[in-house]
C-alpha cells in the first residue's frame, strides 16, 4: 500500500513539474499594438488597443538605434502623453502588457516612431510630381520637396491595376525607374511620410 501511495505521489509531482513545459502553467500576456501616435506642441501622444486579461501596461521609448528605456513602469490606461521630449528628435515607442511579473514579447515588431514637432499635429503633406520623362527605356521623375517630412515613398501601377511600392523610403526628390517595359504606360504617385505615417 505504501508503495502505491508513494508511486502516486511521485506521479503527481512529475505531472505538476511538466505543466510549465507543456505550456499549461504559463500565461504569456498578449502583444500590444499602438493604434495612434501623433506629435503636437512639443509632446507625443499615443494610444493602444486594450489587451484582455492583463494587469496593466509598460511604456518603453528609444531614440535611433539606442537601448529601450522605460518611461511608464505601470499603467492601466490605454493612452499616454510624453512631455519629456525634444522638438526635432525622432522617438520610437513600444507598449508591453503584463500579468504579474510576466511581460509580453514582440514589442520590437509593434513599435512605432514619430518626430516631435512644436506646432500643430504633424501630418504628411501631399506631394506634387513636377517632372516625368521617358528615354532609353527608363522613366525619370522628380517632385517638389515637402518641408518637415522624414522622406518619400514612390508608388507605381499599370492601367487600372493595384499600386505597388517601388521605393519604400528616400530623402531624394527624384527617382529613375529602370525596371520598366518599353511600350507600357505607367502611373506614378509620391507620398511623403513622418515617422510611420
Amino acid at each position: 500500500m505504501k508503495k502505491k501511495v508513494l508511486s502516486l505521489i511521485v506521479a503527481i509531482v512529475m505531472v505538476l513539474t511538466m505543466l510549465p513545459v507543456m505550456g499549461l502553467a504559463t500565461n504569456t500576456p498578449p502583444a500590444v499594438t499602438i493604434n495612434s501616435i501623433t506629435s503636437a506642441d512639443g509632446k507625443v501622444m499615443l494610444s493602444w488597443n486594450a489587451a484582455a486579461g492583463v494587469d496593466g501596461y509598460r511604456v518603453h521609448r528609444k531614440t535611433g538605434s539606442g537601448k529601450w528605456t522605460t518611461v511608464v513602469a505601470s499603467t492601466k490606461s490605454t493612452s499616454y502623453t510624453d512631455t519629456n521630449v525634444t522638438v526635432g528628435t525622432t522617438y520610437t515607442y513600444a507598449i508591453r502588457s503584463y500579468i504579474g511579473d510576466t511581460y509580453s514579447t514582440g514589442y520590437n515588431e509593434t513599435a512605432k516612431s514619430i518626430k516631435v514637432v512644436s506646432g500643430s499635429a504633424a501630418e504628411p503633406k501631399p506631394v506634387t510630381i513636377s517632372s516625368i520623362t521617358s528615354a532609353n527605356g527608363k522613366v525619370t521623375l522628380s517632385w517638389n520637396a515637402v518641408p518637415g517630412v522624414d522622406g518619400y515613398r514612390v508608388h507605381r501601377k499599370t492601367g487600372s491595376g493595384k499600386w505597388t511600392t517601388v521605393v519604400a523610403s528616400t530623402k531624394s526628390t527624384s527617382y529613375t525607374d529602370t525596371n520598366v517595359t518599353v511600350g507600357t504606360t505607367y502611373t506614378y504617385a509620391i507620398r511623403s511620410y513622418i515617422g510611420d505615417t
